[in-house]
């Protein structure tokens, strides 16, 4: 009998030496690890792909919740933002994370830069890719910290969450103006993992309105007047910025047009009732293109669903998901795996088959197909 004490490791296949005669199954007893966090929801339906799929996903998760969520569990383990980001709601529907998100939350600030911007992964481990400064994370990671407040409120009801991390979020906000140039951003990681040309300064820009937005939502939620009137205003002139540099109105298109930049612009809504229907129908274009499949990266991938959803276009969303072949969940599926991958396309040892960024469409099953969603904090409604 053996098992490490100080560590845990993913893994799909165990190699024994030694073994007198020939080992079965049953001679092997492994132990399923994880935090120990309550199962509150499940899903399945008539299509046996997104079923399995699911179960992917929940393995995924479970093997990435120790005490950070982390990217993987066989090789870095370590707690990005921008893989919170994209799953935070897909993880509540799933399991209670209200105590855990805590935790990681209080990792972020624990990790906080000495001029207020937010690191890459929490605890910090030295990895600080195409941010502001300051040994900070890029934007679309850095919003992590943002985000898990906001969906501790959204999920749990609970707005402690936000009165104690107030002063973090603000120290960070004043971090990021300091660091804009005219109200916008340059450099970023984008849309890690898309298989388009990156619009990188979109992108970038599209997480600084949507920090401000956020800073503009928590001092409404804590009454604080003064700081709301100047986030709005503030995410009013981002805004104007972003559509004069980025947005052409004629054709609906967003920096270079890609799903990835539709996607970004639509989440973000930046174009008013009257005028979506240019950028939307740009965005069906993109994905007809690609033959109803997607060509996403973490967060368009993310952002396509909940657009999707919100514009009664779950039909299109259900062909990108039920796609078998490459690229999408279906073909990860076809060829044999048992939890998501990094990449869209197979990695022979290098990027990680056991990831949880991909499994924001599992929000889906539960938003779109299912039905449910909370009309007020903690599902009061």
């Amino acid at each position: 009998m053996w098992n490490p004490r100080f560590t845990f490791h993913g893994f799909r296949y165990v190699e024994i030496k030694g073994w007198p005669g020939v080992p079965q199954p049953a001679d092997i007893e492994g132990l399923r690890m994880s935090a120990a966090v309550e199962q509150t929801g499940s899903f399945e339906c008539s299509n046996p792909m997104l079923n399995q799929l699911a179960k992917n996903i929940r393995w995924t998760f479970l093997s990435n919740l120790f005490s950070v969520q982390s990217d993987c569990p066989a090789r870095e383990k370590f707690g990005y933002g921008g893989d919170m980001f994209c799953t935070t709601e897909a993880f509540c529907y799933n399991f209670d994370m209200a105590n855990f998100y805590k935790k990681i939350i209080q990792d972020h600030e624990d990790a906080q830069r000495p001029l207020g911007g937010i690191t890459e992964t929490a605890p910090y481990m030295g990895i600080a890719d195409a941010g502001p400064g300051d040994q900070s994370g890029p934007l679309g990671f850095q919003i992590g910290f943002a985000y898990a407040i906001k969906q501790v409120h959204d999920f749990y009801g609970d707005k402690r969450v936000i009165e104690k991390h107030y002063p973090a979020l603000k120290k960070q906000i004043q971090f990021l103006i300091d660091n804009a140039k005219n109200n916008l951003y340059t450099v970023d990681l984008s849309d890690h993992e898309s298989l388009d040309e990156k619009p990188v300064a979109f992108t970038a820009s599209c997480f600084y309105l949507y920090h401000i937005k956020l800073m503009n939502e928590f001092a409404l939620i804590l009454g604080k007047k003064e700081d709301a009137a100047k986030y709005s205003n503030l995410s009013g002139n981002i805004e104007a910025a972003i559509v004069k540099e980025f947005y052409n109105p004629s054709s609906g298109v967003f920096a270079n047009g890609t799903q990835s930049a539709q996607f970004f612009g639509l989440w973000h809504n930046l174009v008013s009732k009257s005028a979506k229907d240019n950028a939307l129908a740009a965005m069906k274009q993109a994905v007809a293109k690609r033959d109803d499949h997607l060509s996403t990266g973490i967060f368009g991938t993310k952002m396509l669903f909940d657009i999707l959803r919100k514009n009664n276009l779950n039909d299109l969303a259900y062909k990108i998901a039920n796609q078998r072949d490459y690229p999408g969940w279906g073909h990860m599926i076809e060829n044999g795996a048992t939890t998501l991958w990094e990449t869209w396309k197979y990695s022979d040892n290098t990027y990680s088959h056991n990831h949880p960024m991909f499994g924001s469409i599992n929000e889906w099953f539960y938003r779109s197909l299912l039905g449910i969603n909370a009309a007020a904090p903690g599902f009061k409604k």
